[in-house]
């Protein structure tokens, strides 16, 4: 008996501790769903967003307004959809896509935007949501800010036999050929290369990269 009343309390004591951790983990999860929407909503964006479209319906611009109050529908619905950690590249470049047309009407006097197509057969490839459109705002905000005219800001891709390359790259003049060279080398690091997903970051030069290599776009 004294054997059994040891293993006993041994498994209740390991299941009170399992309790405890599925509690910790799905704290941690909900709280990891608050940052997630905290840091996927810039409040300069929106609030610039709903301005603009206030200055179109004042200016009787009802095309423009109702264009843009599509887009920032789309925008917000992807942004709010927090049950899922990934996304198809056709829907994840839709988000990009349209945070991308709102800040060409806001900008459309001294920005040029070029979004190139998807490559066809990696649209429904699964990649981690909301990685894009945080390129994008950098550009926005680092790579052309100040520039009155002839700005440009453009998303590609690249598809190689193990790799998709995702290519935001804007013609801002903060970019300096000693950090593209770190950032290449950084590119090139076995650590990085071998994660399947990952990201490397240089908070004093500024840049981060992400990495996703699955086995094929299909």
């Amino acid at each position: 008996f004294q054997y059994v009343f040891y293993r006993f309390d041994k498994m209740e004591t390991r299941l009170q501790t399992l309790i405890e951790q599925e509690y910790l983990l799905k704290l941690r999860q909900k709280d990891t769903e608050i940052k997630m929407l905290q840091y996927q909503i810039n409040p300069h964006f929106l609030y610039n967003t709903y301005f603009m479209l206030e200055g179109l319906i004042v200016e009787d611009e009802y095309d423009s307004a109702a264009l843009l109050a599509n887009l920032m529908g789309k925008y917000m619905r992807y942004i709010t959809h927090t049950d899922r950690q990934d996304s198809s590249l056709e829907e994840e470049i839709e988000h990009a896509q349209a945070y991308l047309q709102i800040q060409g009407m806001r900008f459309s006097r001294r920005v040029k935007i070029i979004a190139k197509p998807i490559p066809v057969p990696c649209r429904s490839m699964r990649v981690p949501r909301l990685v894009v459109q945080p390129l994008l705002e950098n550009a926005f905000e680092h790579g052309i800010k100040g520039m009155l005219q002839g700005a440009v800001v453009r998303l590609a891709f690249e598809v190689s036999p193990d790799a998709l390359d995702i290519i935001v790259e804007d013609n801002g003049a903060s970019m300096e050929d000693a950090i593209l060279e770190k950032l290449r080398q950084t590119i090139q690091n076995d650590e990085v290369r071998n994660q399947t997903t990952g990201m490397a970051v240089d908070a004093a030069d500024g840049f981060f990269v992400i990495q996703h290599k699955p086995s094929s776009c299909h």
